[in-house]
């Protein structure tokens, strides 16, 4: 069984923020994130993302929707973050918010293809409509 997402006071996390991301557990059961606009991210910044996707998880693997254009991710920062997804999600929506989106998701579907042999589905959605409707498909 899973345990409840909580913090130090036994509150449940549903949310957290990190130098280039604020995360948060959808009412609908997928994790939403949102980028701080114009940032680089790094290596750094992306262990610490994932650690808090890990801690707002809690061993389940849930659907991420990605929203918010950012400066540049390292090559090492998209290939941790490459590594690691398919260890807290099984799919990816990203919303095309800036002309960097597809390049970042056309290198991560290359990457995830060899890397994890497809285990991770990523899209990229015009809309959020259509991003949400698609990753209810990956809903436990």
């Amino acid at each position: 069984m899973v345990k409840e997402n909580l913090n130090s006071d036994g509150n449940k996390i549903n949310e957290i923020k990190t130098r280039t991301i604020r995360v948060r557990l959808d009412t609908e059961g997928f994790l939403r994130i949102v980028y701080v606009q114009g940032r680089e991210v790094t290596l750094e910044d992306v262990e610490e993302n994932v650690k808090a996707l890990i801690n707002i998880c809690q061993g389940k693997k849930l659907p991420i929707y990605i929203i918010g254009p950012v400066k540049s991710i390292s090559r090492d920062a998209r290939i941790f973050l490459i590594k690691n997804l398919p260890n807290i999600t099984t799919a990816v929506a990203i919303l095309k918010v800036s002309p960097f989106i597809p390049v970042l998701t056309a290198f991560a579907s290359t990457m995830n293809r060899v890397i994890n042999k497809d285990a991770l589905r990523l899209k990229i959605f015009g809309t959020e409509e259509k991003a949400i409707t698609w990753l209810r498909n990956y809903l436990e």
